[in-house]
Formats: C-alpha cells, structure tokens, sequence
C-alpha cells in the first residue's frame, strides 16, 4: 500500500486503529493533531517517550502535523492534505471544535476521489445522531454487557474496547471496499460507521437466536443463562476443559484423572451438561475439583489432550506473551522508540504472503514531528508567499 496516502482526523481508539491498518501494511499515514496533540498521548501511566503506552501502540508507522484550528493558515493546510489524500478517517467527537468547521466544502467536493470514512458513537441518523458516545454508551445501547455475568445479577461491562476496536477493523474493511470500488467507478465515496452499529454486528448469531427480543431460547442462547464459565481448579492453577470428540474422550480423561467412578455415576449420565455445556456445571463442578486439585495444571493438560479433548490453562499476561503458540501466530512484534530501544507491542493480527515487501517498523511520531515537511511536500507552507 505504498502508493496510498491515509489522512486520519481522529483522536483515540477507533479511528487510529483503523489508520494502523493501513500503516503496518505500508500506507502512508499523516495524523492530523492539535496543538496539545491526541488526547491519548496522556492516557497513562505508563508513559515511553512522554507518550502514554496506548497511544505509541496505536500510532506506529504514522507521521504527525500539528494544524492550530484558530490559525489563518489551517484552512490552507487541510484543503491541501483533502486534495491530496486517498482515504480521510474522520472520528466525530461533538463536544470538541473540529476541523470540519473551519471547511466550507465536503471534503469529497475537494477531492472526489476521496474514500472518506466517518466514524460516530451512534451514526449519522436517528434521535441519538450527534449525541456524544463511549465504549460503555455503545455497550449499553447494544445489550452487549448484558450478556455477562449471571442471569439475575446486573449488567457488566466487558472490560476489553470491542466497540472502539471493532469499529477500526470494520472500518478499515470499509475502506478498502471503496478503494476497489474507486477503481471502477474513478470516485470515492463518503462510509458511516458507528460504534454501536459494530457491537450490534458482535451480536449477530444472539440476534439471529432470537424469536422476539429477549425471549432467551435456543441453543446458542443458552450459554447465557448458564453460570459464567470460571474454569476448574487445579493444585497451581485453572483450567478449561472441553471434551467435543464424544464421551469415551471424556470417559478416558475421567480414568487418567482419578475420577474413574463418574461414568458410572447416574448423576453423570448427561457427562456433557456437567462439563462445559450445560446447567448441571455447577453442582458438578465440586466433584472434578476434588480430583484435579490435587494434580498440578500441566498434568491436567496433559490428560485432557491425551484423551483426545481440548484444555488450555487461565493466563496472565506473562504466560501469555511467553507462550509459544501465541508467538507462532505472530501476536506481537518488535516496534522502535522515537528515541532510543524498542517495545514490544501486539501486532496487527495477519500475515502478508511476501514477508520482505512487508515495511519495517517506524516508532509513533513525536507531536507534530512531521508538520513543516508534510506542507511543503503538499504546497501549505507556513507563509503563503513561500
């Protein structure tokens, strides 16, 4: 992608994730900051290089101009970056001045051939259009977090950004639908999207369970109303246990576990619903930990995958990052600090076909480290004479 030139209006989680797709893969990526920069760059502890871990891990391989909205200059500057890009991410925050008020043109008026992908808390319709928006708002208005915890207790709050992050990614796809549609066409388009609208495409097989809203029936609705799903304790750990092979799977991880009376139990008789799927995990549950807690958690593992079944421990963030599958499936990489070392960050989650024409890691850009060369490349110099 080293031919397309990405402009990314946005602050925060969304819309950068979105300009880091394009980045890792080549793209030329300019952010377009403020004078007191992303409000990301403050969000930490921890900080590297002055900037808050979040915001380095979002901004790689991107460069950064500083526009001050209340200089003369600015509309000069954005006309000249508009007419020059290939795609404009645009994250719409209400509460704060944007840029889009010092244009008096669409910015596809100024460049037709501009993929210009906008990106709202609640879209660009409806009552709620406008409205400012979060994570927990898209949440909520979603019914996503009510598909955690248990049945009779409150809603929760997924702690993971699924809205903010999976508004980035469906962006970026978005994107590059109208890049391909460009090509035929030779315009581009303006793209809506919402971070409630993501959260609602999370929920499609829920949804598509559903009779009527909120009549909870169906198999795959069932994991809801069942116990959240907290593992089983072993005598240094957790673990999960799935056994989809069938019940002689089951039967031979019972015999290798000292648990060699269950398949007889009558009590046991619907193995499956006191394992993993089913409302007889709890009462059960008590009876397996008896056993497997006195056996340490790679024994466990050991007999469930010898068996034939499926069990992978609870991580932490260390056993995670130092597990070898995750590194086989390339999960993090190497990224360069502006100043000096590197930092180990999660990487975009693919695999090009030619790893050498994939580009090397540049460090996230220092605020407006990139502001004077970017004009003039683009012909908006600080002095219009020049």
């Amino acid at each position: 992608m080293k031919d397309i030139v990405v402009l990314e209006a946005a602050e925060g989680i969304a819309g950068p994730v979105c300009g880091l797709q394009f980045a890792d893969l080549g793209a030329r990526v300019i952010k377009i900051e403020p004078p007191e920069g992303d409000r990301s760059r403050g969000w930490g502890p921890p900080f590297l290089d002055g900037d808050s871990a979040p915001f380095i891990a979002l901004n790689r391989n991107k460069e950064s101009a500083v526009i001050d909205w209340s200089d003369e200059l600015a509309p000069r500057r954005l006309r000249a970056l508009v007419a020059a890009a290939d795609v404009l991410v645009e994250h719409e925050r209400p509460l704060v001045k944007s840029w889009r008020e010092i244009l008096v043109e669409e910015p596809t008026a100024i460049n037709e051939r501009l993929v210009h992908l906008r990106i709202s808390a609640n879209g660009p319709e409806g009552p709620l259009a406008g409205q400012a928006g979060s994570e927990l708002t898209a949440q909520a208005m979603s019914g996503y977090w009510r598909l955690l915890g248990r049945p009779q207790d409150p809603p929760l709050r997924h702690g993971a950004e699924l809205a903010e992050i999976g508004t980035g990614l469906f962006g970026y796809q978005a994107a590059l639908a109208a890049l391909i549609s460009r090509e035929k066409s030779g315009k581009g388009q303006v793209v809506h999207l919402s971070l409630l609208g993501s959260l609602m495409t999370y929920a499609t097989i829920l949804t598509a369970s559903m009779n009527q809203p909120d009549d909870w029936v169906g198999f795959h609705l069932l994991n809801i109303l069942w116990p959240p799903d907290t593992g089983y304790r072993t005598a240094d750990g957790k673990v999960t246990l799935e056994f989809r092979r069938g019940r002689q799977v089951w039967v031979e991880f019972c015999n290798r576990v000292g648990l060699d009376a269950l398949p007889d139990d009558p009590r046991f008789k619907d193995w499956r619903a006191t394992i993993y799927t089913g409302d007889l995990v709890g009462e059960a549950k008590p009876v397996y930990e008896e056993a497997l807690s006195a056996l340490p958690t790679l024994e466990v593992l050991a007999a469930a995958m010898e068996a034939g079944g499926t069990s992978v421990p609870h991580a932490t963030m260390a056993t995670i990052s130092a597990h070898p599958q995750v590194e086989s499936v390339g999960a993090f990489t190497s990224v360069p600090l502006a100043t000096t070392g590197r930092v180990r960050q999660v990487a975009s989650p693919f695999r090009v076909a030619m790893p050498e024409e994939a580009p090397p890691h540049r460090a996230s850009p220092p605020l407006g480290a990139q502001t004077e060369a970017v004009f003039a490349e683009f012909g908006a110099n600080p002095h219009p004479s020049s």
